[in-house]
């Protein structure tokens, strides 16, 4: 999982945005959808696997790591909200 953190220009874009949206009115928010999708995976999809051994240790069975190829599966879940309600989430 990447995180990305919240920088300080971050923190005062968002601040910037309430405060020039805090007096809308019903009717401006009906016109407004908020989206978001994650996915899910059962594997991680980048396949590095970093293993700390000494010299001479390759083939020792204390490290030799099972790997699955081509990422054995995950979903994409997507959904919205509004100021009226929620739609399903869509699983992709």
């Amino acid at each position: 999982m990447v995180c990305v953190r919240l920088t300080s220009r971050h923190r005062r874009d968002r601040r910037e945005w309430a405060t020039e949206h805090v007096n809308w009115r019903r009717n401006e928010w009906s016109n407004v959808l908020f989206s978001d999708e994650s996915r899910f995976s059962v594997y991680p999809d980048n396949r590095c696997i970093f293993i700390w051994r000494h010299r001479g240790s390759r083939n020792n069975p204390a490290f030799v790591h099972e790997s699955v190829r081509f990422g054995g599966g995950g979903v994409l879940v997507y959904g919205v909200i509004s100021i009226d309600g929620r739609t399903d989430l869509y699983i992709i």
